[in-house]
């Protein structure tokens, strides 16, 4: 997940790729169950937001790029 964090805080992977990957880990990862369902509301809310029925499309990909920040140690700590 830091990696994730990092490549979309350099511009290496755009936002909307990322919200596809995440959506792919979700379906074939056993993850816990915290990171499911959070996952699974970002994946949706950016969904809506595109498709212009709920949400701000800027604010929904704003609170993703909140949320990937809490993994950014995450990737300092196995580079290091």
């Amino acid at each position: 997940m830091g990696t994730i964090q990092a490549d979309v805080a350099t511009g290496r992977r755009t936002l909307a790729d990322t919200v596809t990957m995440l959506r792919q880990m979700r379906s074939m990862v056993r993850l816990p169950v915290d990171f499911h369902e959070a996952i699974g509301e970002h994946v949706n809310a950016h969904m809506l937001a595109t498709a212009g029925v709920r949400g701000s499309l800027i604010a929904v990909e704003a609170t993703i790029v909140e949320w990937l920040q809490q993994f950014a140690q995450e990737r300092l700590e196995t580079v290091a």
